[in-house]
């Protein structure tokens, strides 16, 4: 009888390693054991080849060799491993689910603010006065998690920036720029452990931006769409079930991004 042992799975390697040691020893101690109790009743103690070559024993309703089992020592984990120990079985027991909310440190729509104010800066050369100001970005997420390492979901993100014109304390005009996007995420866990995981990922989809210009006698909006990414180069979850998370990378979550998160 094949006996599949929960070692295979890599991941589990570092669980395994203590359990293993204790196996070890409790192995040799039960072969030491039955050694002598075999030797004491037929008469030949210590006789290991005799023992190794004819002696069996029953767990359940399987025959298995005292040889067999101090070869194939990594099965007796099989045995020892507490019941739905499995990787599967872990997974199933982890949190399937994660909502999120968070703001950005320089996302590209401030970017872009800036880069605005600072080009009609120039070209009025300086006789024009600015005030720029804004809510900030702020994110909303959803991640749902396939595998014990793997995440995926979506993004909604939304900034406002406001910016006033005026010359020698006059006012001029005003604009008024939205930013709205939505993006499909992807997210691989490097190091996940109960309280603490290092992740990487990716997000795609699409940025809508509504911009307003309003002077003395005129209205001119205008909107436009275009491509978002994100690339996240590392992120750091501190937590369980509700937990603080901050990430370094760059795209439509900024530069960086700190926020909460919820699992369930």
């Amino acid at each position: 009888m094949k006996i599949t042992s929960p070692v295979k799975y890599p991941w589990r390697q570092w669980q395994l390693s203590k359990r293993r040691q204790y196996i070890d020893r409790n192995c040799r101690i039960f072969i030491l054991l039955f050694v002598l109790i075999h030797g004491t009743v037929s008469g030949t103690p210590g006789n290991a080849s005799l023992l190794h070559e004819k002696t069996a024993f029953n767990y359940g309703s399987s025959s298995l060799s005292v040889q067999w089992l101090t070869e194939q020592r990594d099965c007796f984990e099989y045995f020892y491993a507490p019941k739905n120990s499995s990787p599967e079985a872990t997974e199933s027991r982890l949190a399937n689910h994660e909502v999120s909310i968070g703001h950005a440190l320089l996302p590209l729509g401030l970017v872009f603010e800036v880069a605005k104010y600072v080009g009609v800066g120039i070209a009025s050369l300086g006789t024009v006065d600015e005030e720029l100001s804004t809510s900030g970005q702020f994110l909303i997420g959803y991640r749902y998690r396939p595998r014990k390492h793997i995440m995926w979901g979506g993004d909604f993100a939304f900034e406002q920036y406001k910016t006033t014109y005026s010359r020698n304390g006059e006012y001029i005009a005003h604009t008024d720029s939205r930013y709205v996007t939505f993006a499909a995420a992807y997210t691989y866990a490097w190091i996940h452990r109960p309280v603490i995981q290092v992740y990487s990922g990716l997000g795609a989809g699409m940025i809508f931006l509504q911009h307003i210009y309003e002077g003395e006698d005129q209205r001119d909006p205008q909107s436009a769409m275009s491509i978002a990414f994100q690339l996240n180069l590392l992120g750091l979850k501190v937590g369980k079930r509700l937990y603080g998370f901050t990430e370094l990378g760059f795209g439509y979550r900024g530069l960086g991004t700190i926020g909460l998160a919820y699992q369930f």
